[in-house]
Order: C-alpha cells, then structure tokens, then sequence
C-alpha cells in the first residue's frame, strides 16, 4: 500500500435522486485508480461552479472532506461541514461544523492544511454581513 505521500485524491459531487448530492472520493496511485468511494449523501448541500468541496490526506493516514451545507433562513445562508475518515476512505465520522456561528450567511471558500498531527481549516465567514432590520448587511468590517 501507498502512503499518502504516494497518491492523488480527487473529490467530486454528483446529483443524485430523488433531489440530493453524493459526496466521492477516489485515489490514484502508482497502481492507478481505486474504486470510487462515498464521503457523504446529503439533500441540503450548496453546490456551484466557485465554491466546492475538498479532501486532504494528512500525515498520520487520515482523510478529511469537507462541504457546504444550506442552512435554514432566508437567501443563500450555508455553513461547513467536515468529516474524517481513519480507514482510508472507507467509512467516515459523524459529519461536524467547524464554526460556531449560525447566521443566515455565507460561510465557506474553505481551504484545509496539515497542522501539528492534524489538519488546519480557514474559511471566509459571512456573519459581520447578516441583513440587520432595514435588510442591508449589518456591517462591512473585517472579522
């Protein structure tokens, strides 16, 4: 077997019925490509040409996957989602949110990194644009 070192992974999302996404994964290595594997099924996800889902292998044999899940509130309100897998795609964690804030805004363009023994994450965080009462964005500030 190939260490991460040796291998490739593709992520990509697929409609599938009756109004939901799948989540795969597949790898190449020197063997060439393995059979496609499934992170995640959801009917909630935020799917567009920009912003899509990612999976970074890290030191220690872990995968993690992350996307963008809608979150319920008006507009285009969406949040990230996260999972790892220790068995080299085969099953995966409980999906988890990295982030604590729940507005009704855009949370996502994440990126993930190797840090320490694990894996590091940033994301742009919609919240300082949350529509206050008259509908315009609270406040352009930076976070």
């Amino acid at each position: 077997m190939s260490t991460f070192k040796d291998a490739v992974y593709l992520s990509w999302l697929e409609p599938s019925d009756p109004e939901g996404h799948d989540l795969w994964l597949a790898r190449l290595d020197r063997t060439g490509w393995g059979p496609r594997q499934l992170v995640a099924h959801g009917e909630r996800f935020f799917v567009n040409w920009a912003d899509f889902p990612s999976v970074l292998a890290t030191a220690d044999g872990s995968l993690w996957a992350h996307w963008l899940e809608r979150t319920e509130g008006p507009g285009l309100a969406y949040g990230v989602r996260v999972a790892q897998s220790t068995d080299e795609g085969r099953s995966w964690s409980e999906p988890w949110t990295p982030h604590e804030d729940d507005s009704p805004t855009e949370h996502g363009f994440v990126s993930l990194f190797p840090s320490g023994g694990g894996v590091g994450m940033t994301w742009l965080d919609g919240r300082k644009y949350a529509p206050g009462p008259d509908g315009a964005p609270a406040t352009r500030e930076m976070i």
